[in-house]
C-alpha cells in the first residue's frame, strides 16, 4: 500500500510538473494583465467566492452601484415611459381591437416595491408531461379563464393585459420629456427586463385571481427535445389556452422549427429538426459557465486531504477554463440582451442573440400562417393574446437566468453580468399591478430573480445544446479564385461574399508591432466581434438574412453548420408598410475562427445569404467589444 501510494504521488508530481511547464506561457498573460482574461473571475467563482472581487476598469461587471452617475459626465438619458399613450399604428387589416393604451390611470404611478422575502417563491415549472404538469397547467388555465373574464375596462384583464405588449411594441407609450418618440422595446437592451417586468405584474395578477400566492407561471421549455413541441393542453378546444389563430399544421405531435422561415417548411425529421434545433440553441446562447457542471467548489476541494491532488486539481481547472472557454454569441451583455438605447435615439438600434432567433423565428413558427401578418403570435401587436405567449417568453426569461449563469446544473453563479450604466438601469416601464395600481418599474428592480420571488424549477430540464457544438463543414472555402469587390452600401438581392480585414492583424504583421502596441490592443480586446451595421429591412414584411462565415460556396454548409455563424430575422411591422426598420447585427467570433482553424488569418470572408423579404447591408467590420 505504501509503494502504491509512492508512485500515485510520484506520478501526480509528474502530471503536475508537466502541466505548469504547458501552461507556463498561458498562466503568465493572466498573472501580468488579468482585466484581459476572464480566468481570475472564473477561478473566483468555481471556488465560491464573488466573481466580482477583481475589479478592471472599463469592465462592464464592475458594480456602479445604485444612482450612479456616468463616468463620462454627460447627462443621464433613461429610457423613461410616460402616461401618455398615442394609439399605435396598425395596419388597416389588422384583427380587432385595435387601440393598444391601456386605462388611464386616475392617479400617479407609485413606485415598484419587492415583494416581502417572507412570501412563498413562486416555482415556474416547464408546461410539458410529466412532474405534475397536468396541475400547474389546469391552474394556468384557469388563471386566464378569470382573466378573461374581468371587464375589458379592468387593466388585469386577459384583454388588457394582451394589449400591454401591443402599447410597448408600437411606440404607443411617449417617452417622459418627448411627446414625439415612441418607447419600443424590441431590438435594444429593454427586450429583456421589460418582458420580465411584463410577466411578473401578470403572474400576480393570475395569483390574486386564483387565490393562490405560490401560483407560478409555466414555461414552454422549446430548447429542450422533451420540449419542442406544443403542450397537448394549448390546443385541446375546451381549455382558454386554446387560441384559434394559430398555426394548426405546428399542432403537435409536430416538432418546432426555432429556425423557421415563413413559408419555406423544412421537412425534416423529428430527430433532424431536434439537432438543428440544438445547434441554433448552442450558436445563440452557449454559456460559458459550462464547466461549472463539472467542476463545482465542492469537486475542487474534494481532494483536500491530498495536497498533491488538490494542487492538480486545481491547476487542471485552470488549464480547462483556459484551453475551452465556451465563447458564443451571447459573450458579451450587448451580444446577448442587445445594443444601449437611449432617450432620444433612434429605436431599435441592435437586438440580442436570442431575441432574433429563436425568439423571432418562434413567435412566427406559432402564428397562422393563411393571416398577412401571422397573427397572433406571428406579429407584435397581437402576440399578447395567445395565451401560449407568456409560457413562451417565460422560457426566454428563463435563458436570460442560463446566460448569467444563476441556473447552469447546479444553482451556481457563473461570470456573465449585465450593463452597469445607469441608461439602462434606470429606464423604466409603466404596468398594472394586481391591485389594479399602475407601478413604475426600472430594469435595475428587475434583475434579481430571487428578490422578485420567482425561480424557475427545471429540475430534470437541463441544457441538452451545451453539447450541439456544430460540425465545420470541409472545402466551402476555397482559397483560388477572385473575390469580386463589393462596395457597400448593397441591396441584398443575392448572396453577397466580401472579404472583412480583423484590425488586429494575428500573424507577421502583429509581430512586427511593438509590445506596448499588443498590450494596449489586447486590454480592450474581450471579444472579436462582426458587425453587420446600416440594416435598412422592409418594415411591411418578415425578413431574413444569414451571415456565413468562411463559406465561400455557402449552399454546401448542412443546416446548422458551423459556418452559418448567425441569422437576423424581423417580424412584421403592420401599420408602417413603406417604412423602413433601420438596425444593426453582431456576430461574436472567437470562438468560430478557432473551430474554422482561421484564428491566424489577417481577414475573413463574409456571405450574406438573403432568405426572405428586402434588406439593405450598410457594411461589415469586425472589432473588439469588452460590454
Amino acid at each position: 500500500m505504501a509503494a502504491s501510494g509512492s508512485k500515485s504521488g510520484a506520478l501526480l508530481r509528474v502530471l503536475l510538473f508537466c502541466a505548469l511547464a504547458a501552461a507556463a506561457t498561458t498562466l503568465l498573460p493572466l498573472a501580468t494583465r488579468p482585466c484581459t482574461h476572464s480566468l481570475p473571475r472564473s477561478i473566483l467563482a468555481a471556488t465560491g467566492l464573488d466573481s466580482y472581487l477583481l475589479s478592471c476598469a472599463g469592465d462592464s461587471g464592475a458594480s456602479q452601484g445604485d444612482g450612479a452617475a456616468d463616468r463620462t459626465g454627460r447627462a443621464a438619458r433613461p429610457i423613461v415611459t410616460n402616461q401618455l399613450c398615442a394609439k399605435g399604428k396598425l395596419p388597416p387589416d389588422a384583427l380587432p381591437p385595435l387601440h393598444c393604451c391601456p386605462p388611464a390611470s386616475t392617479s400617479e404611478p407609485v413606485n415598484f416595491t419587492f415583494p416581502d422575502p417572507t412570501e412563498p417563491l413562486r416555482k415556474r415549472r416547464p408546461a410539458h408531461a410529466g412532474g405534475g404538469a397536468e396541475e400547474h397547467m389546469a391552474k394556468y388555465a384557469r388563471a386566464v379563464a378569470l382573466m378573461k373574464a374581468l371587464p375589458s375596462s379592468d387593466p388585469r384583464s386577459f384583454y388588457q393585459q394582451a394589449n400591454v405588449h401591443c402599447a410597448y411594441c408600437t411606440g404607443a407609450h411617449r417617452q417622459a420629456g418627448r411627446p414625439d418618440l415612441g418607447v419600443q422595446v424590441h431590438f435594444s437592451w429593454l427586450f429583456y427586463p421589460f418582458h420580465r417586468a411584463y410577466l411578473y405584474f401578470f403572474e400576480r395578477i393570475a395569483a390574486k385571481l386564483l387565490w393562490d400566492p405560490g401560483f407560478a407561471l409555466p414555461f414552454w421549455v422549446w430548447d429542450v427535445p422533451e420540449g419542442m413541441r406544443i403542450p397537448e393542453v394549448f390546443v385541446d378546444v375546451a381549455s382558454p389556452l386554446q387560441d384559434p389563430i394559430r398555426e394548426k399544421s405546428h399542432a403537435p405531435p409536430k416538432v418546432a422549427d426555432l429556425d423557421f422561415v415563413r413559408g419555406a417548411e423544412k421537412n425534416l425529421t423529428d430527430e433532424q429538426q431536434t439537432l438543428l434545433n440544438l445547434r441554433l440553441m448552442y450558436k445563440q446562447v452557449h454559456s460559458s459557465v459550462v464547466y461549472f457542471t463539472f467542476f463545482s467548489p465542492s469537486t475542487l476541494f474534494a481532494f483536500s486531504s491530498d495536497p498533491d491532488s488538490g494542487v492538480l486539481l486545481f491547476l487542471l481547472l485552470l488549464l480547462f477554463e483556459t484551453f475551452i472557454q465556451m465563447v458564443s454569441n451571447a459573450a458579451l451583455p450587448s451580444l446577448f440582451l442587445g445594443q444601449p438605447y437611449r432617450a432620444g435615439d433612434p429605436e431599435r438600434p441592435g437586438a440580442g442573440s436570442v431575441e432574433l432567433a429563436p425568439h423571432n423565428t418562434m413567435h412566427v413558427w406559432t402564428g397562422e400562417k393563411s393571416r398577412p401578418h401571422a397573427e397572433n403570435m406571428g406579429v407584435y401587436y397581437s402576440a399578447g393574446r395567445d395565451p401560449i405567449f407568456y409560457p413562451h417568453h417565460a422560457n426566454v426569461d428563463r435563458l436570460w437566468e442560463c446566460w448569467r449563469g444563476i441556473i447552469d446544473g447546479g444553482g451556481r453563479r457563473g461570470r456573465h453580468a449585465e450593463f452597469a450604466d445607469p441608461d439602462w438601469l434606470d429606464s423604466s416601464f409603466l404596468l398594472y399591478d394586481e391591485e389594479s395600481r399602475l407601478v413604475r418599474v426600472t430594469v435595475r428592480n428587475v434583475l434579481d430573480a430571487e428578490k422578485l420571488r420567482y425561480a424557475y424549477d427545471d429540475a430534470g430540464v437541463g441544457l441538452p445544446w451545451l453539447g450541439a457544438r456544430p460540425p465545420v463543414t470541409p472545402g466551402v472555402n476555397p482559397k483560388d479564385g477572385w473575390l469580386v469587390s463589393v462596395r457597400f452600401p448593397v441591396s441584398l438581392d443575392a448572396a453577397v461574399t466580401a472579404e472583412v480585414r480583423r484590425p488586429w492583424p494575428p500573424t507577421s504583421a502583429r509581430r512586427r508591432r511593438s509590445m506596448q502596441e499588443q498590450q494596449q490592443q489586447a486590454q480592450a480586446a474581450a471579444e472579436e466581434v462582426l458587425v453587420v451595421e446600416g440594416i435598412e429591412a422592409d418594415a411591411g414584411d418578415f425578413v431574413r438574412f444569414d451571415v456565413f462565415v468562411n463559406a465561400r460556396e455557402y449552399e454546401k454548409v448542412p443546416l446548422g453548420g458551423r459556418e452559418m455563424a448567425g441569422t437576423f430575422v424581423t417580424l412584421k411591422h403592420p401599420g408602417e408598410e413603406g417604412m423602413v426598420v433601420r438596425t444593426s447585427m453582431r456576430v461574436a467570433l472567437s470562438e468560430l475562427l478557432e473551430d474554422l482553424r482561421a484564428e491566424g488569418d489577417d481577414s475573413v470572408t463574409v456571405t450574406l445569404v438573403p432568405v426572405r423579404g428586402k434588406v439593405r447591408i450598410g457594411g461589415l467590420r469586425i472589432v473588439y467589444m469588452e460590454v
